[in-house]
């Protein structure tokens, strides 16, 4: 099977329905238009829920299954799963976990859109993660707009590696919570590369 990070990301949307006002379609919603917006390709659950009449959903377990065969099938044509807030609550959304896993597929919560955002904008970058703490090595400049440093095991978005400039190199560029960091490349470790 290819692997999900060297094909264009696709999104499927995983999150609570039963119990929620309108079955948490707001939510659903709302995150999608944001990821859209950006150019991420995403599959929204409620809009397949929506083609589907409430009341014969209810009343027919056939069409609520059809309905549940065919959210099925959008998510494997997936390459990431993002997991919206109160899924661990959600017996749903652990199936569908459970596929993301038997498929290899890429994880996120609702916190890490803006790093989704951030791969649709920006063609060839890498998901990665900070093999150790990471402090911004240009000068500490993230010190100076107060920039946290990036915790060990930290989910980075990687924008270029084998950088070189006038302080040297190679130098690896990361963006993480929104911000720049240069960085050596033995901070980084790139998903999907430390075994190829």
């Amino acid at each position: 099977m290819e692997k999900s990070s060297a094909r264009k990301t696709r999104v499927f949307l995983s999150g609570p329905m039963t119990g929620y006002e309108d079955y948490n379609f707001g939510k659903f919603d709302a995150v999608a238009e944001s990821l859209r917006g950006a150019g991420v390709d995403v599959v929204n659950p409620a809009d397949i829920c929506r083609r589907y009449r409430r009341e014969r959903v209810l009343a027919d377990e056939a069409v609520f299954r059809k309905m549940i065969d065919e959210q099925q099938a959008a998510e494997r044509t997936c390459t990431a799963v993002l997991l919206l807030d109160g899924w661990e609550a959600s017996a749903g959304v652990r199936k569908e976990l459970a596929t993301a896993l038997e498929l290899g597929l890429d994880l996120f919560l609702e916190k890490d859109a803006g790093l989704l955002r951030s791969m649709a904008r920006t063609p060839g970058a890498r998901l990665g993660h900070a093999a150790r703490r990471i402090s911004d090595e240009d000068w500490k400049t993230q010190s100076a707009r107060g920039y946290p440093d990036v915790p060990a095991g930290a989910r980075v978005l990687v924008l270029e590696e084998g950088m070189y400039n006038f302080y040297g190199g190679p130098w690896t560029r990361v963006e993480w919570n929104g911000n720049m960091y240069w960085t050596k490349p033995d901070s980084v470790s790139v998903l999907g590369k430390e075994n190829s």
